[in-house]
């Protein structure tokens, strides 16, 4: 059995249900299967080409969004940027 999937409607102002709607009205919310950007790890938007270059540079290639939020595509990426940064996450994915 298919897990059920629910989205807010913004016209409706209400969660509903998505039944087996064609992929076409889909498209218009907001997905994150490309990577989800880092809150907590932002820069300064004159920044960001620096920081794409550095982190390049310490072996972990990553994206930044228009706001200067790194774009993070997986928990080894993440591992791996927060090492490169010299970050620690405190929620005990890694260490």
């Amino acid at each position: 059995m298919k897990g059920r999937r629910f989205i807010y409607d913004e016209k409706l102002g209400e969660v509903v249900e998505i039944t087996d709607a064609p992929a076409k009205k889909l498209k218009k919310y907001k997905s994150y299967t490309r990577g989800q950007p880092s809150l907590s790890c932002g820069v300064h938007t004159s920044q960001i080409q620096a920081n794409i270059e550095y982190n390049k540079k310490m072996g972990c290639p990553t994206d930044y969004n228009s706001k200067g939020q790194p774009i993070i595509t997986s928990a080894r990426h993440q591992r791996d940027f927060a090492r490169a940064r010299g970050l620690v996450n405190q929620d005990g994915i890694f260490s």
